[in-house]
């Protein structure tokens, strides 16, 4: 999942595994994209895994 959103937002996002923030972060950034799609943050999350599930190895 970070790497995706370091490869798809612009700026790049710069989110840690380890860090409350960037989780905090994750979130806001799940609830932003959803929000005009009406999505839940699970719904936008599923939806990125979808992207990357049968992405080929770079």
């Amino acid at each position: 999942m970070i790497t995706w959103i370091r490869e798809n937002t612009s700026p790049s996002e710069k989110l840690k595994t380890t860090r409350t923030p960037s989780y905090e972060r994750y979130l806001e950034l799940l609830d932003a994209w959803g929000a005009p799609y009406s999505r839940t943050r699970t719904q936008v999350e599923l939806a990125i895994f979808e992207l990357t599930r049968d992405r080929p190895a770079e």
